[in-house]
Formats: C-alpha cells, structure tokens, sequence
C-alpha cells in the first residue's frame, strides 16, 4: 500500500470528522492485505463485528451530511487496519459512494451531475425526500418534474468531462485516462440514484427499494416524512433551484389545503401492483441466471405482472380461474377477487425470498426484510383492498 494511498483515505476520514463535504474520488487501489490485518480482502471490507461498534460509537450518524439510520449504513476506513474502529468512521450510503466511485459505477447507483448551486450533502438530503415524494399520489407529479430537471444536469457534465460515469471520473482521477480540471470537479455532484445493484455469487438484485421501504418504514430515520403533513422542505429548495419558475403548488404542511388521506398515498392493491412488479422483475433475472429455471421463472413473472395491472385495475373484480399446471395461481382454483389472487402471490413471494435466503447466507438479511415487507402488505390487502397505508 503506497504512502499516498493511506495519506488520502486518513485525509479523508478527517474530514468526515471534521463534518466536511465528502470529495469525489476513486477507490483506492490498495494490496489487499494492508498492514493490521489478516483478512486478504481490501481494506474497506470491514469485519461485521467492528462495523457494530463503530456504529454504535457514532449512534448510526453520518459524518458528513449528520444522517442518522440504525440500518443500512456504511464505514468509512482512514487507514489501512480494517479491525481498529479508531480509524473509522460511520457514513450513509450517499456519502460512501463519493468516496468509493468504482463502487458507485459497480453498482449502477450514481451519475455525474452539473449542480455547483448545491453542496454534495445537501443533495443527498434533497434526494432522499424526492424518492419519498415520488411515491406518494400527492407529491408525485411534482416529484417527477423536479427528477427530470435534475437529470438533464447531465449533460451539462457530460460536456465538462466526457461522460457522466462515475467510473470515467474514478479512472481521470487515477491520471490514467487524462485529467480533471480543478473548477469542473468543484461543480460535479454524484447523484444517487434509486438503484443500488448487489451481486451475491450469480445472483443479482437492486437493494435500493428495501432500503427506501426501511428509512420511510414507522421505525426508520424518513418516517415523519411519510405522513399527510409531510413538508419535503429539502425538496422544494431544490425545485427552486432547478425550477425557478415552476408554479407554486401548495406543499404538504399548506394549512390552505388539507386533503383526503385516501388521494394522497398509494392504496393496499396499489402498493401489492408495485410489489408483485418487482417481484417479476427479480424471477426474470434468476431465469437468466439460472437456464435451468428459465421457463419456470418467465411463466411465474408473466402472471405476476397480469396480476399486478389487474389489482392497478380493480382489486375487487372477480374472476374465473381453471388453474393450469405450473400455474402459480393454481391453488386458488374458482371464482376469486383480484385482491385475493394478490394476496396470495405476495404471500407466495415472501417464501420464495426466504428460501433464496436460505440458501445464500449473504442474502438471508435482505431476503427475510423482502419477506416480512411482502407478508405485512399481504394481510392489509385481504383486510382492505382500498385502504392505504398511515405512517405517520
């Protein structure tokens, strides 16, 4: 390990304690079998025992931006001992990735962005409320416009720099692959994008929409920023920003305004639709993975998005169902409500997901939160089809 790289990670754990803006920069290319340690891995992988304690030390806050979450947070190392937790530092998902861009381009989780008007911290902040907004039926529309005014700030990057890759500016940064002007670097952003791609073994997921499900869960760090009176006050800075002109809505917390619960977040079978689509999603990429269970899996996405666009339709419509061999809604033979048919392929879902838990142990925590999501939304829907879910 050169001299320069353990320099630049202390520098950067420093910062974080100092509260500073994490910079972007490339992961470092590090021998995997820095000094203190006796894992042959790089010194980022850090054992699951002293992420513990340093979570635990800095109560779950990032140091950067000050996020606080009892999951899905990250450590930062500042030096070359993945085990001594005095050289580290708790940080969110948002800020890890600024500092490790080969991961952020590993994970398809970022791109490069032309937004000097707004600290990196902030925009993580600003973005966690927009994916929240873009959920919910009363912010969504506004939510969206402001997304699409935020990436068309790419191509003002890819204009600077060539390309709004993360990699390409990891690999600029290296001086492998030219350089990197000093004013274009200070008006780059990573934006964090709602797609963080794990890779297990063969096996491939995005884990973006569980951690999303978990900050704006009643126990997560976002829940406040679920209910009717949410303000998304971040948000619609950054929409002044973006969108100087935009008419002015009234926001959440408007006095002037108040509105029916039932319009302004997604309904049971709206939520179960949204979630039997991912479900398909994640069967079409075992089938590709795995040729053996190509056509098991293609059949099971298929009916999962047939019934995903019924219960978007009319959960309470009925209908007829012979249940043909490898059918995964055979069992429930006869005339049933589309919401019935949802609730058991929820149900049907959630034991898929544990068994792939199973029997891939790095798996077994997202798998058993993919399950309990799944099961939880299931016995709302047979309870009220139409109701919606209250957070706050």
């Amino acid at each position: 390990m050169s001299e320069a790289d353990v320099s630049e990670a202390i520098d950067s754990l420093e910062r974080a304690r100092a509260g500073a803006v994490p910079p972007l920069r490339p992961q470092p290319a590090l021998q995997p079998d820095a000094r203190g340690s006796r894992r042959r891995e790089p010194f980022w992988r850090v054992p699951d025992a002293v992420k513990a304690a340093v979570w635990q030390r800095d109560d779950h806050t990032c140091r950067y931006c000050g996020f606080r979450s009892l999951r899905y947070q990250e450590v930062l190392v500042g030096g070359g001992n993945a085990r001594d937790p005095d050289q580290m530092a708790t940080v969110c998902l948002f800020c890890h990735q600024c500092l490790h861009l080969d991961e952020a381009a590993a994970m398809r989780s970022g791109v490069l962005v032309w937004l000097p008007e707004v600290p990196q911290t902030e925009l993580h902040w600003m973005v966690r409320e927009l994916y929240l907004a873009l959920i919910t039926q009363r912010a969504g529309e506004r939510a969206r416009r402001v997304l699409d005014a935020l990436m068309a700030r790419r191509e003002p990057a890819r204009q600077r720099l060539g390309s709004d890759h993360p990699a390409e500016l990891a690999q600029r940064m290296r001086g492998s692959g030219g350089t990197v002007d000093d004013a274009v670097l200070a008006g780059l952003r990573l934006l964090p994008l709602d797609r963080r791609i794990v890779r297990v073994d063969e096996l491939e997921f995005n884990q973006f929409p569980q951690v999303l499900a978990y900050w704006r869960s009643p126990s997560g760090p976002l829940a406040a920023a679920t209910g009717a009176r949410a303000e998304f006050s971040w948000l619609w800075r950054l929409e002044g920003i973006l969108l100087p002109d935009a008419p002015g809505e009234a926001s959440a917390g408007d006095e002037a305004a108040p509105a029916d619960p039932r319009q302004q977040s997604p309904s049971h079978a709206e939520l179960a639709a949204r979630l039997l689509g991912d479900a398909a999603t994640f069967f079409r990429k075992v089938g590709e993975q795995n040729p053996a269970l190509a056509q098991q899996m293609k059949t099971s996405a298929d009916v999962y998005d047939q019934v995903a666009a019924l219960l978007r339709s009319d959960p309470m419509d009925s209908l007829d169902l012979p249940g043909a061999a490898g059918d995964p809604a055979a069992q429930l033979r006869g005339r049933q409500t589309v919401a019935a048919l949802g609730v058991r392929l929820l149900e049907d879902s959630a034991s898929f997901f544990e068994s792939v838990g199973m029997q891939n142990a790095p798996l077994a925590e997202q798998m058993a939160d993919n399950a309990r999501v799944y099961r939880e939304l299931a016995a709302r829907l047979r309870e009220d089809p139409l109701g919606v879910l209250e957070l706050d």
